[in-house]
């Protein structure tokens, strides 16, 4: 299996209410580490960061 880094590019525009643990993590460790990380967040947190999302995404939509 190769493990490569993700490119600096594939960074998001909208800032994610996920938190990266490693920037040397590889795309599959950030991948499996994003998951675990959805399926144990709760409802409370999923319900906030779509809301912010949602304002993020309208807010910069909006100002052009």
């Amino acid at each position: 299996m190769i493990n490569l880094p993700l490119p600096a590019a594939a960074k998001p525009g909208i800032v994610s209410c996920r938190k990266k643990k490693s920037e040397e993590a590889t795309f599959l460790e950030d991948l499996k580490d994003h998951v675990d990380e959805f399926i144990h967040t709760s409802m409370d947190e999923h319900k906030s960061c779509f809301k912010k999302t949602i304002q993020k995404v309208a807010s910069t939509s909006v100002s052009w």
